[in-house]
């Protein structure tokens, strides 16, 4: 009943005096023999140690948090770019131009790592996959007249894929995956 709980945790304080009282004793046996100058200066240093990890975890956070939004915005302006020449080439049926464009922006920035097009439907026009198109990657899309971008898991690490409608999701979507 309540007797036991009240021994349960009296035993529990009892063990934790055990293991800390020689730890406290043991500290302030130390912290007694140096000088006021000395304890001073080591909780001085002991803010200024804290103060920097906090001032580092915030910077590290914002950097973090600016570079993918940098890359995202990346992202589309690329993808815009590919989208409004993508349009013509996809309402002409022309292919061949469509996967010279897809590859052209592949190779022209290094953090590009794969574009692809899809009609209207959604189904692949043109693609810079070596091995073939992954279909996980199918079930990513468009907003229907701005761009999305989408965090994804590869083999490679983490991508954001970026996505923009051409002629408004009537002629098709624009892929571009960046690391």
């Amino acid at each position: 009943g309540p007797e036991n709980l009240a021994l349960g945790c009296g035993r529990g304080e009892e063990e934790i005096e055990r293991v800390f009282r020689p730890l406290w004793t043991r500290f302030w046996l130390l912290a007694g023999g140096v000088s006021l100058l000395a304890k001073i200066m080591g909780i001085v240093s002991l803010v200024v140690l804290a103060l920097a990890l906090a001032v580092a975890w915030y910077v590290g956070n914002s950097v973090a948090s600016s570079l993918s939004r940098e890359l995202e915005l990346r992202g589309v302006a690329i993808g815009a770019g590919l989208a409004n020449h993508a349009a013509s080439y996809i309402l002409t049926d022309d292919l061949f131009e469509l996967y010279r464009l897809a590859q052209n922006a592949l190779r022209a920035d290094d953090d590009v790592r794969y574009v692809n097009v899809e009609d209207a439907q959604g189904g692949v026009l043109v693609h810079t996959f070596l091995d073939g198109f992954p279909t996980d990657l199918l079930g990513i899309t468009a907003a229907a007249n701005a761009p999305r971008s989408v965090p994804i898991q590869t083999a490679e690490g983490g991508l954001i894929d970026v996505s923009l409608p051409v002629l408004g999701g009537e002629a098709g979507t624009v892929h571009v995956g960046l690391s």
